[in-house]
């Protein structure tokens, strides 16, 4: 299991800005390596999400794009949104109705969410065991499986320890 990536929102930093510009570099490669194209809109839809650190809705996407004066419709992001997600460098995080960087920028995986219901930290961690039993279940009904994402939603440790 990979090591668990824990995502919440801070303030703009240099080492913010060191996580935007390696995500936008690693969804380049991906794009090269598939011959796609990340295009301008694609690119700012993708920067607003690794600025965020945190899941964020296709509408606050929309806002905080606006805010530069641009005039972004929401086809336009969800059709970005769908072409990130399909190139593996986002994860929908369903629950939340939200979207958030994949932790693991440099290959496909499968990941799973732990949300705390208090505080809202979330966590990514790959769990290719849990997928491996469904696509097998899957193959054995003929489903072809296109992506998984798990959720699990509790109390982070903090949390936890301040229930009485």
């Amino acid at each position: 299991m990979g090591k668990p990536v824990v995502t919440r929102s801070t303030s703009a930093s240099p080492s913010s800005a060191r996580v935007v510009a390696a995500g936008l570099a690693s969804a380049e490669r991906r794009c090269l390596s598939t011959g796609d194209k990340l295009t301008d809109g694609r690119r700012a839809v993708l920067q607003q999400i690794l600025a965020a650190q945190e899941p964020i809705g296709a509408y606050d996407i929309l806002r905080r794009m606006d805010v530069d004066g641009g005039s972004t419709k929401p086809p336009t992001v969800y059709r970005a949104l769908d072409f990130l997600e399909d190139l593996g460098v986002i994860h929908r995080v369903d629950s939340l109705k939200a979207y958030v960087a994949c932790t693991a920028q440099d290959h496909n995986h499968h990941a799973a969410f732990f949300i705390c219901k208090r505080c809202g930290l979330t966590i990514e961690r790959e769990v290719p065991v849990s997928y491996e039993a469904l696509a097998r279940a899957a193959t054995e009904d003929g489903f072809v499986v296109a992506s998984v994402v798990q959720e699990v939603k509790g109390l982070c440790g903090d949390c936890a320890r301040a229930v009485p």
